[in-house]
């Protein structure tokens, strides 16, 4: 018995991908997100080209700010969530918040973006379609929603365990500063699990 569970073990750390009751979950202990970086075409990202099955599932990554221990001030926060679905359908959201994270603060500032569309890989290069995407903008305790420009990207993919790497163009609603001085970034999402993201409450 010893045996077969040691094996057990071996077999999960060695494929870097369990199987719980038919679905496959990213097992990877690393738990850091690589903080974004620029990328170009020439940089190889770690891992291997996916495959439509290994993406199929939800990938995250977040920058929390952090507290300002003099000022109680807080970084920037940023997330976002892409839900990728079998039948070759995506939602994304993606949220960022300035300065401070109250709400009722007259200094909140945040958007908060929804879309959703299609996707397609191949050759190790992941694009994503939009059909829909809609933001909720709040500045100063004012809250306003307007339709967004659909932008079609590609990214250069790679899965690494539990990481989904993505060489490419930040969206036009992104807010991260590396988007506005980078013309492509480096972004490694993490596995987490499958939920819809309507279940992801607006800011």
């Amino acid at each position: 018995m010893r045996s077969l569970v040691l094996g057990v073990l071996i077999a999960v750390s060695v494929s870097g991908c369990v199987s719980f009751a038919g679905r496959n979950v990213h097992a990877d202990p690393r738990t850091v997100f690589p903080e974004l970086r620029p990328f170009d075409a020439s940089r190889a990202l770690p891992g291997k080209p996916p495959t439509r099955e290994n993406l199929v599932g939800m990938w995250y990554r977040r920058e929390l700010g952090v507290a300002d221990p003099l000022f109680g001030n807080r970084r920037p926060f940023f997330a976002s969530w892409l839900l990728l679905k079998a039948d070759g359908t995506y939602d994304l959201v993606y949220q960022a918040v300035l300065g401070s994270r109250a709400r009722n603060d007259p200094r909140f500032t945040g958007i908060d973006v929804r879309e959703s569309g299609k996707f397609s890989i191949a050759a190790g290069v992941l694009s994503l379609d939009p059909e829909s995407t809609r933001a909720v903008e709040v500045r100063g305790g004012q809250r306003s929603r307007r339709q967004l420009a659909t932008e079609p990207r590609e990214h250069v993919a790679r899965v690494d365990g539990g990481y989904l790497h993505l060489g490419g163009p930040c969206a036009s609603y992104q807010l991260e500063p590396i988007c506005s001085d980078a013309n492509a970034v480096w972004a490694a999402l993490r596995w987490g699990p499958a939920r819809s993201l309507d279940d992801i409450p607006e800011l």
